[in-house]
């Protein structure tokens, strides 16, 4: 059989499985030297950092909220009243009661206390409140939310404030709806309808009826205006009678007993405050009632009956 000149060179598997491996060797250092060679893709940026803000320092008329005391309920506006008269005067605790008030709207005591804390401290006076930069009041207002809102709302308040400052003699009627039972009443000694601080923007039904309680007295004073006898020259020194009115002028009862709160924290302070009194004190109805001993029996007697009470037991 004849043999064939040029054979056909068979390879074994061994060389294959060899032929194989170089080639994808040569594959991989190709992409190796193409990813050496590549440039690296840039760096992300890094996210925006916040904007540093740092608070003015206080303010030389800084108020400073005191402790809680064992002799009060623990509302904050016993806290702030008890400022009076030795470290706030009457305007500037009506000031502090209404911002409270402000803050308190639509969030909690403990996360806008630290607030209130602050905004006293560095705006102690409607006079420096506005004059806050708004990006100032936002930054404190932020922890209790709808701070643009509440900010340009504090702003408008101590304007409207520096150009009509609440004080005896004035009153605004309410406006709004949502204003309890005697928000609406006579609250000028001159007989009026309306209130002293009634003017004032974000002043709603728990601003007065919060400072009805705890300032109004400190604004307008114990007794009534018309009540106190007016001087005249041509008065004799020796007018007896015109004396006997000057000492005893008639005084007001006090406001937080006028008061018919909707809150229900300033309820529950009304009947602490009422039993202290001696009275149990219906807050639906605004009416109270007193335990009495009448000849000997144990007695509820309503408020309207009590006079009645007193002269039978004076018999």
């Amino acid at each position: 059989m004849p043999t064939d000149p040029h054979p056909i060179a068979t390879k074994s598997k061994a060389q294959k499985r060899s032929t194989t491996a170089e080639a994808s060797s040569h594959s991989e250092s190709k992409r190796a030297k193409h990813t050496l060679t590549s440039p690296p893709p840039p760096p992300s940026p890094p996210p925006p950092s916040p904007p540093s803000f740092t608070l003015p320092p206080p303010h030389p008329s800084a108020i400073t909220i005191p402790l809680k005391s064992p002799t009060h309920y623990g509302l904050i506006q016993e806290r702030l009243a008890s400022l009076h008269p030795t470290h706030l005067s009457a305007q500037n605790l009506t000031y502090a009661l209404l911002i409270q008030a402000i803050l308190w709207n639509q969030t909690t005591g403990r996360t806008a206390l630290p607030v209130l804390r602050t905004l006293l401290s560095l705006y102690p006076n409607p006079e420096a409140l506005s004059l806050a930069p708004l990006d100032v009041l936002r930054e404190i207002l932020r922890p209790i939310g709808l701070y643009n809102v509440r900010a340009k709302r504090l702003v408008e308040f101590a304007r409207v404030w520096n150009q009509a400052p609440p004080g005896k003699g004035r009153v605004y009627r309410p406006r709004g709806k949502g204003y309890g039972r005697g928000a609406g009443g006579k609250g000028g000694d001159e007989g009026e309808e309306g209130w002293e601080i009634a003017h004032l923007p974000g002043v709603g039904p728990y601003a007065l009826d919060s400072w009805r309680m705890f300032g109004r007295d400190a604004l307008v004073g114990k007794y009534s205006e018309h009540s106190i006898p007016a001087f005249h020259p041509n008065d004799s020194e020796n007018d007896n009678e015109g004396s006997k009115r000057a000492e005893k002028p008639e005084e007001r009862e006090e406001e937080w007993k006028r008061v018919i709160p909707g809150d229900k924290d300033l309820r529950a302070w009304m009947i602490w405050r009422w039993k202290k009194e001696g009275f149990e004190y219906d807050v639906l109805a605004g009416r109270r009632k007193r335990q009495m001993t009448i000849l000997g029996q144990e007695k509820v007697v309503e408020e309207e009956e009590e006079e009645e009470e007193e002269k039978e037991i004076a018999k």
